[in-house]
């Protein structure tokens, strides 16, 4: 029995054994989230995403928040970390039921959902398969052909998808077809030169989650130059004018459809949800919540001295929720933060204390084993190898994990800061 039917029969027979208690106030969970994404940095910079209402800059605002998430092999690499993980294995593929296979459809569609956007606006989809996003919803889908560009009345614009194609190119293209890349569009630009810029934030971009730049000619749709598996693995932005040597010869990246959410649709019957921060201070105090929606983005709070469990159904006891959930009966409805004592952690090989791995962390060691002054430095963040002591090796296993070489797996988690 897979890990996720596990979960969902435990907090089934939780629930039916609470059910005279709570009066079926929230529905049962669909997908909990895992505990390895929840304490994930990807998971606190999810929960410091403060939502406008504005779905099309909600759902880039979520998607950049996981910039740097890297696939796993397995359910232990939930929380994004392993960077040598090739195996398919994402939190946003779970949320799906869709582990083990490629993931930017999967990407997306999270992205949507845990932004607010219900799916009478934009479907969910397993595939870069236009019919699929747009089936019983009000989402419609677009050829390069009927754009702006070929003179056709459909201006691309932020929070829209493209299904791109990566292979030799046909000529035609099928909308039936599954194509072969999913990107959620952060920003277009129209050039002189007759071609389009696309800014896009995408999943399973060289196994993470990826903002790239593409230009594309405004002619056909294609890519001026084809670049995918040389994007920077951190993350950073690459202009498609890089040279890539890793596509097949003569094949081209082109734009298969647009899919065009209606995220200015009224939305039926919304309820507030408020957060009630328990004497703490929230990132947003409340939301909109749509009728056939799940729950999405949860504030981050903070209290003095307090580490924060999560949101609850009441003040004191109640049910937890989490992103996934969903609500029965009325939407408008309060939902509490409940506190624990902090203890304070740090993350393992961020020697100097920036919230991140990067190489300058290897050098700080080097720099306090050298007995050269460094800005900051953490004695228990810098032994990644948890052997109770810093070294060189230390260092050198940053650099490793830098390197996607193989570095002790707890590089990047939280652990106790003493």
């Amino acid at each position: 029995m897979s890990r996720i039917i596990r979960l969902s029969v435990s907090l089934f027979c939780m629930i039916l054994l609470l059910l005279p208690v709570l009066s079926a106030q929230v529905s049962a969970v669909d997908n909990a989230i895992s505990p390895e994404y929840k304490n994930s940095v990807y998971y606190k910079r999810l929960s410091n995403v403060v939502l406008t209402g504005n779905y099309r800059d909600d759902v880039i605002a979520v998607a950049k928040s996981q910039i740097g998430y890297h696939e796993g092999d397995s359910d232990a690499d939930y929380g994004g970390y392993n960077l040598m993980g090739d195996y398919d294995y994402t939190e946003y593929g779970r949320y799906l039921d869709s582990v083990g296979r490629v993931w930017c459809s999967e990407f997306a569609t999270w992205c949507i959902r845990v932004a607010g956007v219900p799916t009478d606006i934009v479907n969910n989809s397993k595939s870069a398969r236009a019919k699929t996003y747009c089936m019983n919803s009000t989402a419609k889908y677009y050829s390069w052909d009927e754009t702006v560009y070929r003179g056709g009345e459909y201006t691309p614009q932020k929070g829209d998808l493209i299904l791109w194609v990566w292979s030799t190119y046909t000529g035609v293209v099928s909308e039936d077809d599954s194509l072969s890349h999913t990107a959620i569009i952060e920003d277009v630009t129209e050039n002189e030169d007759g071609s389009v810029t696309f800014l896009i934030v995408h999943g399973n971009a060289t196994d993470n989650v990826t903002e790239t730049i593409y230009t594309v000619d405004k002619e056909n749709g294609h890519t001026v130059t084809p670049v995918y598996d040389d994007i920077a693995k951190t993350g950073s932005l690459m202009d498609s004018s890089e040279e890539s040597d890793s596509f097949v010869p003569n094949s081209k990246g082109y734009i298969g459809y647009f899919v065009a959410p209606d995220y200015e649709k009224q939305l039926k019957t919304p309820g507030t949800i408020t957060f009630d921060s328990n004497g703490g201070k929230a990132v947003f105090d409340s939301k909109t919540i749509a009728k056939n929606g799940i729950l999405g983005v949860l504030p981050n709070a903070e209290k003095k001295d307090c580490e924060l469990l999560g949101w609850f159904t009441e003040k004191d006891g109640g049910q937890e929720v989490n992103i996934y959930t969903t609500f029965e009966g009325t939407l408008n409805r309060t939902l509490y933060a409940h506190w624990a004592a902090a203890v304070p952690t740090v993350i393992l090989g961020d020697a100097d204390g920036d919230e991140k791995i990067t190489i300058h962390d290897a050098t700080t060691i080097q720099r306090h084993l050298a007995s050269i002054l460094t800005d900051a430095y953490n004695e228990k963040a810098a032994d990644v190898d948890e052997d109770g002591g810093v070294s060189i090796i230390d260092a050198t296993y940053i650099q490793r994990y830098l390197a996607q070489l193989p570095a002790p797996k707890g590089i990047g988690q939280s652990v106790p800061k003493f």
